[in-house]
């Protein structure tokens, strides 16, 4: 562990993600919005006390709070091997329609915790909130403190894209070519999602998920042509939020980090 003057031990130092910055060693970085509020009003932090910062690359840094030239920074001091950090084994982009209430919120929270790469949330033919523009931009931000607060708390290195769609044909629309594209159907005898990942292997894989009520048949189509098949959860019809979580465990499980093909960089100390 390094040390300098002015830097009040804290064993082990908490934890805080800037995924909108690439830091360097001797860097200043002025924080303020949800950064702020972390260090200030939930960690209780006060000038000179170090914390362990995690940057837009995954790069894990030991910092300082610098308070004193009438603002909040942190002030890197060098490169921090030793933290914990969660590297994905696998990328998981998880399309799934807009629902009810705050389920939309708890899906990408528990999907960012089992490692997605990428969560485009579209607003679907069958999908009951139809938020305005100005709603449309609330409920997404929302949605990225929620991602940002999941990736820290469960020691992830990079926090997932959060989008929101006004449609399907605009979530698809650059969708990169290649990979393994999946749409999550409730009809009996759909071959299993863990069978078809057994037999196709790969590191790259989309997983759609309709919203209560499921798809449209416009948009089973549309998702056809754009090469998702369809694939099944086992017999029981679950709720939109619930397939969703099931479905990147089950790819987590065949192909990720659940399979114990990979493990985390380092480990706290």
């Amino acid at each position: 562990m390094l040390s300098g003057e002015g830097i009040r031990p804290m064993s082990p130092p908490p934890r805080v993600l800037v995924p909108d910055r690439r830091l360097e060693p001797g860097s200043r970085h002025p924080v303020g919005g949800a950064v702020r509020h972390r260090l200030i009003d939930v960690l209780r932090l006060r000038n000179g006390d170090s914390v362990v910062v995690v940057d837009r690359e995954g790069r894990t840094f030991l910092a300082r709070i610098d308070a004193g030239r009438g603002d909040w920074a942190l002030e890197v001091l060098a490169q921090e091997f030793a933290a914990r950090a969660v590297r994905d084994a696998i990328h998981i982009r998880l399309l799934m329609g807009l629902l009810k209430s705050d389920r939309t919120e708890w899906a990408v929270q528990k999907a960012t915790e089992l490692g997605v790469s990428e969560v485009r949330v579209v607003v679907c033919e069958r999908s009951v909130p139809r938020p305005a523009s100005s709603e449309g931009s609330r409920r997404i931000a929302r949605m990225r403190r929620v991602a940002t607060e999941a990736a820290r708390q469960c020691g992830r290195s990079v926090v997932p894209e959060v989008s929101l769609h006004e449609d399907l044909a605009s979530a698809l629309a650059d969708l990169p070519p290649g990979g393994l594209r999946f749409r999550l159907d409730e009809a009996p005898r759909t071959r299993a999602l863990a069978l078809a990942l057994a037999g196709a292997g790969g590191d790259d894989i989309a997983l759609a998920v309709g919203p209560e009520g499921s798809f449209s048949p416009s948009e089973r189509e549309a998702l056809a042509a754009a090469g998702f098949e369809p694939a099944g959860l086992g017999p029981r019809v679950l709720r939109a939020e619930t397939a969703a979580v099931v479905a990147v465990t089950v790819v987590q499980s065949v192909l990720g980090d659940l399979s114990g093909r990979a493990e985390p960089d380092g480990e706290d100390g």
